[in-house]
């Protein structure tokens, strides 16, 4: 009720729109009304001064002077010979822009139009913006079957209008049409109780451009061979029929033809807009299609008047359907994108959205190569089937309280969204090649039948009440999802069968429970499960049969679980070898590597960090380390001046004169494990840092200070589980100091801060990412340790010490980049917070020649914490290499002369998640 109160307010203001300009027309003719007389050559030709029958018979009889005219009881024919613009009356203002500016009204008027040779014939022609009003009137237009050229009852062109009540608009003969709209300039029909037929293969009213027809409780017949009631070949129309009728009954001919062309126009475009509304109407095409919505009307040929027009650039069709019924012989409502331009087919956009209420479209609805149909539909019935077929058409209907009695028909690469409540749905749902289907049923809905094969895919949505009725049929690789509409779980009652090639896919999340027995009728049937929690599939009757499991995703609330059910079997009796796991499992950050068919189910196992998951993780794992480690080179500089004593005292003549320079470049190789799968990763890092300092005090039993700046660079390379990398470049520096007493007691402060680059690659067949973000740190140690020399045998020296430091490494937050959406999510890594304790003790000894053997054992604890990771679906703290670890190294170094120094060291490290099985570092020191 609601929409019919909508639509009659919709259609009085258009009404009260269009008629709005009448009312003045009116009005001045009133004033202005005179009774045609007999007049020059200029005005009406005409053989007797006072008769009612006027004859034109020269061409250029056009009447143009403005004003309002009137007749009536009269009558008008066109028996002249000349070739061109005939016409028994031809009404033409003086400016196309000028509306009005003359008025022919009559009334009980009779105007013929007739011909025999190749002129064109008009019976009433209307141009450059005249109004012709026109009431109990009779239109006809004869052609003789020798004759060719266009022929119209009623032409009407720029910017002109016929607005008629109680009208009969005839057109007789092999190629007339009764109406036409000749171009792009807003021509005007408006017809009330009216009648429009014709007998020819022609339209019985013809727009060829913008415009609007109204007509009001009329008729539109025609009786010849493909020849449409109404024909629109472009630009922007509006056709609105409101209680009539419009029937074909000639082969081939249909109750609309709404065909995209392009006129030669600048008002064109090339853009087809077409408004039409159907209200208490009934299109009846009796051997034809009831709407044709095709540039090229099939069967047509060519024929003048009619022929078919070049393709647009695109056509967008509106149609609005209350209280009537559209059928068809062949069918009630065909469209395709495909044009005709001479024997080339040209693919052209065209979109079609259908609102059907308390309506019917009695026979096949066919949406076919690149056509777009949108159809609502509320309390009414597709009384045939819906088919879509060809190269890339789709369908989004939506129905309400509807049916489809015909079943649905996809083929090619046809993509249907069906959305469906309380409709009963008759047939099958068929599909074949690589169509696609998006189907959600709810409120009681219904479909007898599945039947799906090729390379087609089914998503079907379900709530508790709507049901297919038979049976579910999938070979040939055809994919179906199963969804629940309402919730996460779904009882399904039908028997399912899939064969050779045939996939059930589960939707994410969704637990289904099959009632019926599930039946693997070959081992390439696939059950795919989108995002697994555990128990996605319930198999309550049973399982025959085997064939593959893939599963796609793991939701989060099973990561972190070593292993996972994911079909479940009631009956107690599953095979050993009833399913195989066709690939990894993997839930973008978490994956699963292993399957076992036990008696009550399938199980994933070997639960493990997916290589995307490996990468984000551990990226950060080594990295509270790798900053200690960053201040191995300054550590190992000022053991060596330790070492030295005064080294270059002897060119020192007052404090802060003296010095060092150093250079060091190391590079490591480490092995990281961990307790779960994909927690392993290799590294190999490559640094060079280089400091100088100042030095006060020393010699003559005095203590010595030395400070200094440093700064370093590194670059480390992670090789991740699969096809994944990590890359991660620092940049720092910071400060040192040492202080030391003449017995060898010393204190020794690092302060260090750091910016560092990370970046990841994830290839892996499963995951597919990339990242880069960057994090800064700080952090300081300090040692306390005592130099001891003048052991026996001579040239020996120790050196015990023990080391705090602290480390903090800020938070990050970035985006993921993926071609996979599902690889594209946001990650929030935590700040890390790390102290490090250290007892050591170092031992040397002078060789031969200025060489010297060093050699340091050492045990280390490292506490981390925070590093947590949040995204991708989970939230995990991070893992963080610490705990206690041994640390051994030996190293040679060569005194060159009192000032200059080389050295080269190898450094060992075991611990629980990892080791270094050497970190071979060599410096230069020069003292000044």
């Amino acid at each position: 009720m609601n929409t019919l109160r909508t639509f009659a307010a919709r259609h009085a203001l258009t009404a009260m729109r269009l008629c709005a300009p009448l009312c003045a027309f009116i009005a001045f003719g009133t004033l202005n009304a005179q009774i045609i007389a007999p007049q020059d050559a200029n005005q009406f030709r005409v053989t007797l001064a006072n008769s009612s029958t006027y004859i034109v018979r020269d061409t250029g009889t056009y009447y143009t002077i403005p004003g309002s005219w009137t007749f009536n009881d009269m009558t008008f024919t066109n028996s002249g010979t000349d070739a061109e613009n005939q016409a028994a009356v031809y009404v033409v203002g003086t400016d196309e822009l000028s509306l009005g500016a003359t008025v022919f009204t009559g009334s009980n008027l009779t105007i013929l139009g007739s011909g025999t040779s190749g002129a064109s014939r008009r019976a009433l022609a209307i141009g450059l913006g005249a109004n012709v009003i026109l009431t109990d009137s009779v239109i006809r237009q004869t052609e003789a079957s020798a004759a060719t050229g266009a022929y119209y009852a009623v032409y009407i062109t720029s910017n002109s209008q016929l607005i008629g009540t109680n009208l009969t608009i005839e057109a007789a003969g092999p190629q007339v049409s009764a109406v036409s709209l000749a171009d792009y300039r807003l021509n005007r029909l408006i017809l009330d109780g009216s009648v429009v037929s014709n007998s020819g293969s022609a339209a019985a009213i013809r727009m060829a451009g913008a415009g609007t027809v109204m007509l009001t409780s009329s008729t539109i017949s025609t009786t010849g061979d493909v020849a449409p009631g109404f024909q629109s070949i472009g630009g922007r129309a509006y056709f609105i029929l409101d209680g009539g009728l419009i029937q074909t009954t000639g082969a081939l001919s249909p109750g609309l033809w709404l065909g995209g062309g392009t006129i030669s126009s600048s008002f064109g475009n090339g853009i087809t807009e077409f408004t039409g509304v159907l209200q208490d109407a009934l299109v009846r095409a009796d051997t034809g299609m009831g709407i044709e919505l095709n540039t090229n009307l099939p069967g047509l040929g060519s024929r003048p008047g009619i022929a078919n027009p070049q393709p647009t650039i695109a056509g967008y069709y509106d149609l609005t359907v209350v209280s009537s019924t559209i059928s068809g012989a062949l069918g009630a409502f065909r469209m395709t994108s495909s044009a005709t331009s001479g024997t080339t087919i040209t693919e052209m956009p065209t979109i079609v959205r259908m609102k059907l209420t308390d309506s019917a479209l009695e026979g096949d609805v066919f949406v076919n190569d690149g056509a777009q149909f949108i159809l609502n539909g509320a309390s009414s019935r597709l009384d045939g089937a819906l088919r879509i077929s060809g190269t890339a058409p789709t369908a989004a209907v939506t129905l309400a309280g509807s049916a489809i009695t015909g079943g649905i028909v996809l083929s090619g690469n046809a993509a249907l969204d069906l959305s469906a409540d309380n409709t009963t749905i008759t047939g099958t749902l068929a599909a074949s090649g690589s169509a696609t289907a998006k189907v959600l049923l709810t409120g009681g809905s219904t479909i007898d039948a599945v039947a799906f094969t090729g390379s087609s895919t089914l998503e079907l949505t379900l709530d508790n009440t709507s049901r297919v009725l038979g049976d579910f049929s999938f070979s040939g690789g055809a994919t179906y999802t199963l969804l629940p509409a309402d919730n996460r779980a779904l009882v399904f009652p039908n028997a399912l069968a899939l064969a050779a090639g045939g996939n059930l896919r589960i939707a994410p999340a969704t637990r289904l429970t099959l009632t019926a027995p599930l039946t693997l009728a070959d081992p390439t049937a696939v059950i795919s499960i989108a995002d697994a929690r555990g128990d996605d599939l319930v198999l309550a009757a049973g399982l025959t049969g085997n064939g593959r499991l893939i599963v796609q995703g793991i939701h989060s609330d099973a990561l972190g679980e070593p292993e996972l059910r994911v079909i479940r079997d009631d009956t107690g009796a599953l095979a050993s070898d009833a399913f195989t796991l066709a690939a990894p499992a993997a839930g973008r950050l978490f994956a699963y590597h292993g399957l076992e068919n036990r008696h009550d189910g399938v199980y994933l196992t070997g639960g493990g960090f997916s290589p995307a998951g490996a990468a984000i993780i551990n990226t950060s794992a080594l990295a509270a380390a790798d900053f200690f480690d960053a201040l191995a080179p300054v550590s190992r500089h000022l053991s060596g001046l330790r070492e030295s004593g005064t080294m270059g005292a002897g060119a020192r003549y007052a404090d802060g004169d003296s010095g060092a320079f150093w250079l060091s470049g190391n590079t490591a190789y480490t092995t990281v494990g961990g307790d779960a799968p994909g927690l392993g990763f290799r590294q190999q890092t490559f640094a060079l840092s280089t400091g100088a300092d100042l030095r006060w005090g020393g010699g003559n039993g005095r203590p010595a200070m030395t400070a200094g700046v440093f700064a370093g660079t590194s670059y480390s390379h992670r090789d991740f589980s699969g096809d994944a990398d990590g890359r991660t470049t620092t940049f720092g520096g910071g400060l040192y100091a040492l202080y030391q007493r003449p017995a060898g007691w010393h204190a020794a402060l690092t302060l260090r801060v750091e910016k560092a680059d990370h970046d990841l690659d994830v290839r892996d067949l499963l995951t597919s990412l990339a990242a880069d973000y960057s994090v800064n740190a700080f952090g300081a140690t300090l040692q306390f340790g005592r130099f001891m020399s003048g052991f026996s045998p001579s040239g020996w020296w120790a050196e015990p010490s023990v080391e705090i430091g602290y480390a903090g490494i800020g938070s990050a937050s970035y985006d993921t980049r993926s071609a996979d959406a599902a690889y594209r999510f946001h990650v929030r890594q935590d700040a890390i917070t790390a102290i490090q304790g250290r007892a050591q003790i170092a031992f040397g000894r002078e060789l031969y020649k200025k060489w010297s053997l060093r050699t340091r054992v050492a045990g280390a604890w490292l506490n981390t914490s925070g590093g947590g990771i949040t995204g991708g679906g989970i939230t995990k703290p991070g893992f963080l290499v610490d705990g206690i670890r041994a640390e051994a190294s030996v190293g040679f170094f060569r005194q060159f002369g009192p000032t200059n120094r080389l050295w080269i060291d190898c450094d060992a490290v075991l611990a629980a998640d990892y080791k270094r099985p050497c970190m071979l570092s060599i410096g230069f020191a020069k003292a000044w």
